[in-house]
Formats: C-alpha cells, sequence, structure tokens
C-alpha cells in the first residue's frame, strides 16, 4: 500500500492542487492573490509546526529534542521579527525621501 499510496497518488494529489492554484491566478483579482499566497504560506508553517511537535510527542524521544525545536522556532522567529523590522525601516526612509523630493523640486522651479 505505501508504493502505491507514495508512487500513484502523491502525484495524481499534487498534481490537481497544482491546477487548482493555476486556476485560482487565472481567476482571481491580483490583489486577492497576495494575501490568498500569503495565507497559503503561513498555514503551511503553522501546520509544519504543529506536525513536528505532534510527531515529537508521539515518538517520545525525550524533552530535551522538543526543547531544541522549540529553541531553533524561537531562534528563527526572532532572526525573523529583526529583518521585518528592518525592512519597515528601510521602507518608512524611502517614503521620507520621496516625499521630500517633489517639495524641492517645485520651490527651485
Amino acid at each position: 500500500m505505501n508504493v502505491v499510496s507514495w508512487g500513484i497518488l502523491m502525484p495524481v494529489g499534487t498534481t490537481a492542487a497544482r491546477t487548482l492554484q493555476a486556476f485560482a491566478i487565472l481567476l482571481r483579482p491580483k490583489q486577492i492573490l497576495e494575501h490568498i499566497s500569503s495565507d497559503y504560506g503561513v498555514s503551511v508553517l503553522i501546520l509544519s509546526i504543529v506536525n513536528i511537535l505532534d510527531g515529537l510527542d508521539i515518538l517520545d524521544p525525550g524533552k530535551k529534542w522538543k526543547r531544541a525545536y522549540i529553541g531553533v522556532l524561537i531562534f528563527l522567529g526572532s532572526i525573523v521579527v529583526v529583518l521585518e523590522a528592518f525592512t519597515w525601516y528601510v521602507v518608512l526612509q524611502r517614503k521620507r525621501q520621496s516625499a521630500k523630493v517633489p517639495n524641492e523640486l517645485s520651490i527651485g522651479a
């Protein structure tokens, strides 16, 4: 049964998912697609984390593995927060600079 499910059913399922995504791209406006894409990404991350934590509970390898996994998640999450804050800082700086440029051009003209 495992060979059948991995060899036949998995490609069929992924092909169906790709087809649905292609139709979603063709049938939806662009702004909605951006939100849907980010929602899919976030939901996949959350489900992956929950799945790994459930797997650790089922296998019961020891508390240190679960703590190490949570520690790695906290570390990666803190990197994401720092990079996101830096990105917003850069975006706000560029907005301020672009807002100043037209005023200076109109005064000098």
